[in-house]
């Protein structure tokens, strides 16, 4: 539509760029990305601030795995807000730059910016790509201390995760268990990844009946909780693990696995 648009002879304005863009960083297209880059300098709105067209040519950057790029933008801008620093936060924990993404964390708080519940998702992933367990509980209590933001479903899917990891499977447990909403299968899912990692049975069960009272249909659920048995030489448990599914006539879907923390 926008090719149409362009062919027609009309000129995009700052929303029509702000749509284009976003629709690129669905795609992860860095080619396009640069070609609309250079689009983005004449639709510049003489009214209103481009403010909304850079914040998007930063979330795209940061899709397109080019951060430096989205710095550069980032750097050059007269004006930000809390989606500036939070695209660039993002996209810093989204490509495993872990020191990147929480020094730009304090810049913002530096700045006087108030951090929002997305920020707090950026955040949170980077401690969790980085095994940052101290600075992810810090993070986590300040969301609610600090700024009254009340974790939602990503946050506690990334605490859970992170500690999960470190092998705090109790401690992930009660988390879990003392969500004031119920927790998704992401979220078992993660500690389920967790207690095959470390061969922890007796959660692994547990979790695994959670799971299964969310998606009984999942054969995933089965085979992790198989492998498990598996490396602790529990072969009768492997055995009637392989028979329930087929008694239930679940099987195993080729190369698809239930994704793991181990992953």
């Amino acid at each position: 539509m926008f090719m149409e648009l362009r062919k027609c002879g009309f000129e995009p304005d700052d929303v029509t760029m702000v749509s284009v863009i976003s629709s690129c960083g669905s795609l992860g297209d860095l080619d396009l990305a640069l070609q609309l880059h250079k689009c983005v300098f004449h639709a510049k709105s003489l009214v209103k601030s481009d403010i909304l067209m850079l914040n998007s040519l930063i979330d795209l950057y940061g899709k397109c795995g080019r951060m430096d790029l989205a710095f550069r933008v980032f750097l050059r801008m007269k004006q930000r807000n809390v989606s500036s620093w939070t695209s660039m936060i993002v996209g810093y924990a989204m490509h495993g730059h872990v020191d990147e993404a929480l020094e730009c964390f304090c810049c913002m708080r530096e700045a006087g910016v108030r951090p929002n519940h997305v920020t707090f998702v950026g955040v949170l992933s980077a401690c969790v790509h980085g095994g940052k367990v101290q600075e992810g509980r810090r993070y986590f209590d300040m969301m609610k201390i600090d700024y009254g933001i009340m974790p939602g479903l990503p946050h506690f899917g990334c605490i859970v995760d992170l500690l999960g990891r470190a092998g705090l499977l109790e401690e992930a447990r009660e988390i879990v268990e003392g969500m004031p909403v119920k927790a998704n299968v992401a979220i078992w899912g993660c500690l389920m990844g967790a207690c095959e990692k470390y061969g922890d049975v007796k959660m692994g069960e547990l979790v695994a009946k959670q799971l299964l009272e969310l998606e009984p249909w999942n054969d995933g659920v089965y085979v992790v909780l198989s492998n498990l048995y598996a490396s602790r030489g529990m072969w009768e448990a492997v055995d009637r693990i392989r028979g329930l599914m087929k008694q239930s006539k679940l099987a195993k879907i080729p190369a698809y696995s239930l994704a793991t923390s181990s992953d």
